[in-house]
């Protein structure tokens, strides 16, 4: 549950990034205390956060070319945020299977995003891994 929970966290923070252009670390705190993160979780939030920071680049390009019939810039925010959190888990975080990556993802649309946000994010995340070739039995 704890994996859970940070995620979600990590997820919030990455969006606040996006409309306030940096992160709140006074947010985090409280977030952490709010949800009573353990130190596992904290550390796999600060590991999430910066290194969908550092590698924002590359998570967008894939983002762009799996998008379909709509331009990047018309992303909402929070499904963007998702999205980028769960492409830097696809590529980066070995420890998690990428179905994972994309079913929490896809809870996170439901959650926080539009009616169609869930299959938007499903649709992008199951193009990611199909073009990174890490499909075993379908997506």
């Amino acid at each position: 549950m704890s994996r859970k929970i940070a995620r979600e966290i990590a997820m919030r923070l990455i969006y606040q990034k996006e409309l306030a252009f940096e992160y709140s670390m006074e947010a985090l705190e409280d977030m952490i205390d709010k949800f009573r993160l353990s130190k596992n979780g904290t550390c796999y939030v600060e590991e999430i956060i910066y290194g969908v920071e550092k590698k924002v680049a590359e998570i967008d390009k894939h983002i762009k070319e799996n998008v379909r019939d709509w331009r990047f810039d018309r992303i909402s925010k929070i499904d963007l945020a998702i999205l980028r959190l769960a492409i830097y888990e696809i590529i980066w975080a070995d420890d998690i299977p990428y179905k994972v990556s994309i079913n929490e993802a896809v809870e996170l649309a439901k959650l926080y995003g539009s009616e169609k946000s869930s299959s938007f994010v499903n649709g992008i995340l199951g193009g990611v891994v199909r073009s990174l070739g890490l499909e075993d039995d379908g997506v």
